[in-house]
């Protein structure tokens, strides 16, 4: 296990080296032999290969991977800046109904990538999030580093605010939801706390059901 978890982390090493050195062919050739190495994928290196790809202008083989996937991961946790990712390629596939669901399906794990992206005010950054992958600094990290390949598309930019606008009812409900979910989640003071907080749960998963 020590020998195997070692090999692991330093497949991933040569992942990011390769990737921070400008070599996306190397990056994305290791990062497929890791997932084949680890299937269960501890880096969670399945997300970043199709954004390689995309990066490195490999649309045909984005679409493939994202078929494979589907295939090899079902049920997966959604993670916002693959799923843009999904939505781009099935944008270049015409699939603009799919694309629309994956784009809405990653602004509602993360509401700053779109606004970042399209260069619009973004929500404040101190709203209630499930985990790390919803907060702005993800945004910010996801734009510094794949951003680019939205600025290199302008029809891609053109349907992402497309989603965006059409979204954006569901959205602002939220993020007021969510703002609210802040400002409760620490007053224990409360008798009822652990009943209306989940009321508050019940109320996300509703929109977020209307949303996907």
């Amino acid at each position: 296990v020590g020998e195997s978890s070692c090999y692991i982390r330093a497949l991933h090493g040569q992942v990011l080296t390769a990737w921070q050195r400008g070599d996306l062919g190397q990056a994305i050739q290791t990062g497929e032999h890791l997932l084949s190495a680890n299937p269960i994928d501890h880096p969670g290196v399945r997300f970043l290969i199709p954004l390689l790809q995309l990066l490195a202008g490999q649309v045909d083989e984005s679409q493939e991977y994202f078929f494979w996937y589907q295939k090899n991961y079902p049920n997966d946790i959604e993670d916002p800046g693959f799923q843009f990712a999904w939505a781009l390629s099935l944008v270049d596939r015409d699939d603009e109904k799919a694309a629309a669901e994956k784009y809405r399906r990653g602004m509602i794990q993360n509401l700053y990538l779109a606004p970042l992206l399209l260069d619009i005010p973004e929500p404040a950054p101190d709203i209630w999030q499930h985990n790390d992958r919803g907060d702005i600094q993800y945004a910010a990290d996801f734009l510094n580093s794949f951003g680019l390949i939205w600025e290199r598309d302008a029809a891609a930019v053109r349907f992402l605010r497309e989603v965006y606008t059409d979204s954006n009812a569901l959205l602002e409900q939220l993020i007021v939801l969510r703002r609210k979910m802040a400002e409760f989640q620490d007053h224990r003071y409360e008798p009822k706390h652990r009943e209306i907080w989940q009321q508050l749960i019940e109320q996300e998963q509703a929109l977020i059901k209307v949303g996907t």
